[in-house]
């Protein structure tokens, strides 16, 4: 009888721990559905980002005003973007980083399979880019202030002589992914193999 007991004591032990193992499977799949969910950005949430973004450049008008001689007169680069409103600055920053760690993880792991040293995280790069792209923003937000870095690009492209500092700055923010030593390989490998017949015109009335 008492060995019957404990069979049967044993039976349910097994039964509640089933049970409750099935729940915490069934309570871990739920938290990670619940997690991907939230996790997918829907076009409203991007709007709605969107806007409220909008709201606080316009809003940053008085910092940037605390800020004019850093911003329109450069002392140095670190001054320059630490003058950079906050909140457009710090959005840039994290969107671009996460884009950026993503590109190094595939590089890194092609590294490692080839045995190569890996590459480190470049976060000078980083912050050319935020700081590009939040001085075009403010001009097109404010164009009466005069943002040294979109005034600098203005005056470059109104110089042919000036071009290449140009495109040195768009390659340092990562614009443009090719160089000028790029290029001219490029003007040589053309030249080398145009073939002039085919620039003949051929009709009857010459």
């Amino acid at each position: 009888m008492e060995k019957n007991l404990s069979e049967m004591e044993v039976a349910k032990l097994l039964n509640k721990l089933f049970v409750r193992t099935i729940l915490k499977i069934g309570k871990v799949e739920s938290n990670k559905l619940t997690k991907e969910k939230s996790h997918i950005i829907t076009l409203e949430k991007v709007s709605i980002i969107g806007e409220e973004l909008g709201k606080e450049v316009l809003f940053s008008h008085s910092e940037i005003q605390q800020n004019i001689n850093q911003l329109e007169n450069l002392n140095s680069y670190e001054n320059y973007f630490d003058a950079l409103p906050k909140t457009i600055c710090n959005f840039f920053q994290a969107f671009i980083t996460v884009l950026q760690q993503q590109k190094q993880n595939v590089v890194n792991k092609k590294r490692l399979q080839r045995e190569l040293p890996l590459k480190l995280f470049n976060t000078n790069q980083i912050s050319k880019s935020t700081a590009l792209l939040t001085s075009l923003i403010l001009t097109i937000t404010f164009p009466r202030i005069k943002i040294w870095l979109s005034h600098i690009i203005l005056s470059i492209c109104q110089k042919s002589k000036l071009l290449p500092y140009l495109r040195e700055i768009f390659h340092s923010a990562c614009i443009i992914s090719y160089t000028k030593r790029h290029e001219k390989h490029l003007e040589h490998f053309r030249m080398y193999h145009i073939d002039p017949k085919e620039n003949l015109i051929k009709e009857s009335n010459i």
